[in-house]
């Protein structure tokens, strides 16, 4: 505890400091309410197609130009293909001939075609939305007909071109404000929509966590400063492992108390809700953090290899845990590789999950036998 206190108090006396203590808040703070604003203007440019001329695709265009992700023009064909070719859309889609006949009869395969370029990440997005258009008037022509057939069996009298507009347009009505059977879960408390039970990106948090990570290996780089040292506090008293984890605690606690300022501007702020699971995950993952840093540090005898390394390590954990932007937008394979990265405990609703507490307890192992390695490396030095 001597050695911590002596740490921290000489940690306080440098300027630069508490500029590493505030650094990750004010990067998250200021970045990340510039990426979510430049985020919210970004849209995807896709053009239709609309070989079938009808009021059912007229609509399905409609409706996909209310949706604040997506740019939607119309074009022919010709001119829709130029504009893929030219990189000036995402995608085309082509609503083919008989469109609306095909939905009456409850058809949905086949009636609109995707065409898109290999270099396209959103085009499972767009696919997507407009698959959930053609699957809502599927639905409500599948609603209309049953309407109709119940009539028939019972052999009543009826307009059936009236009672079948009926029904359709009652179904239709039931999409809205959202679809019937629109399941909302409650986790200890909090209330999560369809949206956040797959983990609603924060990027807030994904640059916080990707400035800590950044922070951690600048801090760490005594560990290389330090090696000469090492040899004399094996002489002394205490000795070389007092002497690491003296430096070790007061790493922790400078680590700790600015992931709990963290929290609390964000929270202050809104950019995120009160739940003490977060404010833990970042605790946790400061934690892997630093340990990793200080793993990586005490197998590396040359700065510039140390900071080449520790940039390239940054980029890629940060990249593939979704600190940036969601992966799994872009691809399912990459967002089953951004849940098992640390920081995936926060910056998604990931603390909603069944597997948090044991996930988290496999992170802290991670972290310990990563501090086992490095205490292990630096004693085992040469003299």
């Amino acid at each position: 505890m001597r050695l911590i206190e002596l740490n921290i108090k000489q940690m306080l006396k440098k300027w630069t400091t508490w500029l590493l203590f505030l650094f990750p808040v004010l990067l998250a703070v200021g970045a990340g309410g510039l990426i979510e604003k430049q985020g919210s203007e970004i849209r995807i440019p896709v053009v239709f197609v609309d070989k079938d001329n009808s009021n059912s695709s007229k609509l399905v265009v409609d409706r996909m130009k209310k949706q604040d992700l997506l740019d939607v023009s119309t074009a022919t064909q010709k001119e829709a293909f130029r504009r893929l070719g030219q990189n000036k859309v995402d995608s085309v889609f082509i609503i083919e001939e008989g469109f609306e006949e095909k939905i009456k009869l409850e058809e949905r395969e086949g009636v609109i075609k995707l065409v898109s370029t290999p270099s396209s990440l959103t085009y499972r997005i767009v696919r997507e939305l407009v698959a959930s258009e053609v699957t809502r008037l599927t639905s409500n022509a599948k609603a209309a007909n049953r309407v109709i057939a119940i009539y028939d069996k019972r052999k009543i009298d009826i307009d059936k071109e009236e009672i079948w507009k009926d029904a359709y347009r009652y179904s239709d009505d039931q999409w809205e404000p959202e679809p019937l059977m629109t399941i909302q879960y409650k986790q200890e408390g909090e209330k999560f929509g369809n949206r956040e039970t797959k983990g609603s990106f924060n990027s807030y948090l994904g640059l916080w966590s990707f400035s800590v990570l950044l922070l951690c290996f600048i801090m760490n780089e005594w560990v290389l400063k330090e090696q000469l040292l090492f040899s004399r506090m094996r002489t002394t008293y205490k000795g070389l492992t007092a002497y690491l984890y003296g430096k070790l605690g007061s790493q922790l606690l400078f680590l700790f108390g600015s992931a709990a300022l963290s929290f609390g501007v964000l929270l202050y702020f809104h950019h995120i809700t009160m739940n003490i699971k977060v404010l833990v995950s970042m605790i946790i993952f400061s934690l892997f953090s630093s340990m990793l840093s200080m793993f990586m540090a005490s197998f590396i005898r040359s700065s510039g290899n140390y900071y080449l390394l520790s940039f390239l390590v940054v980029m890629m954990i940060s990249a593939f845990g979704g600190s940036f932007f969601p992966l799994s937008d872009f691809s399912p394979f990459l967002g089953h590789i951004s849940a098992w990265m640390p920081q995936s405990l926060f910056v998604k609703a990931s603390f909603a999950h069944e597997y948090y507490y044991s996930f988290s307890a496999f992170i802290i192992g991670i972290s310990v036998i990563l501090w086992g390695g490095t205490v292990w490396k630096i004693q085992k030095q040469k003299r």
